[in-house]
This record gives C-alpha cells, sequence and structure tokens, in this order.
C-alpha cells in the first residue's frame, strides 16, 4: 500500500512539472501572417535566489549566515535544518543534508566550515533538483562551495 502511494505521488509531480515546462512559453508568429505556425518562445529563466540574496559574513555563526539564502521555510531543530515545504506525504528523511564541495557531510550543521571561506550556497528543495543524492536528500539539501585558495 504504501508502495502504491508513493508511485502516485512521483506520478502527479512529475505531471505537473511536465505541464508547467509546456506551458512556460509564449506563442510567437514567424511569419506574422495568419496561415504560419505558431512557435513557442522560450522565456528567460530566471536567477537563483543565491544570486540576489548574499551571504552574511559578519555573521557569529553558520546558521546567522546563511539563513537570507534558506528562506523563511527553514527553522533550526536540535541542530538540525528542516524545510517547511508544506507536503501531504512525509519522507522517511525530513532533515536537510548538508553537502560541503559535492560530499554529503550529514544533518547537523558542520562546525569546520569558517564562514568567510564560503563562496556560493545552494537550496535544493524539489524531489529532482535532490535525486542526485537519493533518499538521503529527500528531505532537501543545503549545497555550500567553498573558496579555493
Amino acid at each position: 500500500m504504501r508502495t502504491l502511494l508513493y508511485l502516485l505521488f512521483f506520478f502527479f509531480a512529475f505531471n505537473l512539472s511536465a505541464q508547467e515546462a509546456e506551458i512556460e512559453g509564449e506563442a510567437v508568429n514567424i511569419n506574422n501572417d495568419k496561415s504560419s505556425k505558431f512557435f513557442l518562445k522560450k522565456k528567460k529563466k530566471r536567477k537563483k535566489r543565491s544570486s540576489t540574496i548574499k551571504i552574511n559574513y559578519n555573521a557569529s555563526n553558520l546558521w546567522d549566515a546563511i539563513n537570507p539564502i534558506l528562506g523563511p521555510g527553514a527553522y533550526l531543530d536540535n541542530g538540525r535544518v528542516l524545510f517547511n515545504t508544506g507536503a501531504l506525504f512525509s519522507t522517511s528523511n525530513k532533515y536537510a543534508e548538508w553537502a560541503v564541495n559535492g560530499t554529503l557531510m550529514g544533518q547537523n550543521i558542520p562546525m569546520n566550515i569558517e564562514i568567510q571561506d564560503i563562496d556560493d550556497v545552494n537550496v535544493l528543495r524539489s524531489t529532482i533538483e535532490t535525486s542526485k543524492y537519493g533518499l538521503r536528500g529527500s528531505g532537501g539539501v543545503i549545497e555550500i562551495t567553498l573558496k579555493k585558495y
């Protein structure tokens, strides 16, 4: 029964994302006459959130430094980050994983990272974005890229 629910969830989740991809474009008439076909003109992709909101390098700890990037739906719970996704079905992993330079570090906030060494922070929340991390990343992944010296 549980497997059936998961299959239905993934079917509807991927179906909705496919419909959004089809609707995203804008119809454009190439020859400006009534007999020619309309084609979809792709819209420009919007910038990622992490490029517009910056890291607070003056913060005293890692949570305060990247909290503006995580957004209002992120909460700290016993040293672990919990995203409020509003999902009806919960996965086995409800806490976000931390990935530093592509390596998963676990669910607890990494204490060995200097805030000044952080180059970029990327937050992955959707199933498609976290698929490269498998089941461990199902609760979300916070990717931290460190500066190269």
